[in-house]
């Protein structure tokens, strides 16, 4: 009996099969916003759905205008201070002022805090050609409120 060998994409598709039965949501590689670095729709969603009013105040500024106003003051914050500062710190424009991650609450006390969290949005992008150079891909993508993490 041989043993079995394991091909790059069979790793690829364990890993995506499990996180998927996680909770996190599967993206295609052409929702990537390669000069903004980040998935817009998923953003948008996650803003709209988690903090309405905020949304709804800026687009009284931007209008019609809003989500790309907000995709790409979001991606100079980033290139500003880094991924990490903005999922921790958030992000603010015109007045408005957006989370763009919900930490697990230390206890169950306050379910408003809980409903939060359960909002974040965690999505996997497989074969992700980042560059608009080169056609150079990333096996998988994880992305927490369409801002890549790892």
């Amino acid at each position: 009996m041989s043993p079995q060998t394991y091909k790059e994409q069979d790793f690829e598709e364990h890993i995506e099969e499990h996180l998927l039965s996680t909770g996190y949501f599967k993206q295609l590689p052409e929702g990537y916003d390669k000069d903004l670095c980040l998935i817009p729709s998923e953003i948008l969603q996650f803003v709209q759905s988690s903090q309405p009013k905020e949304y709804e105040k800026l687009t009284r500024q931007y209008g019609s205008d809003t989500p790309q106003k907000l995709c790409y003051r979001l991606a100079k914050e980033v290139d500003k201070k880094g991924t990490l500062h903005v999922l921790r710190k958030g992000l603010k424009d015109r007045g408005s002022k957006f989370h763009l991650a919900y930490y697990k609450p230390s206890s169950g006390m306050n379910p408003e805090h809980q409903k939060l969290y359960a909002q974040n949005r965690f999505s996997i992008v497989r074969q992700l050609k980042y560059s608009k150079r080169n056609e150079n891909s990333l096996d998988i993508t994880i992305f927490l409120s369409g801002l890549p993490f790892a």
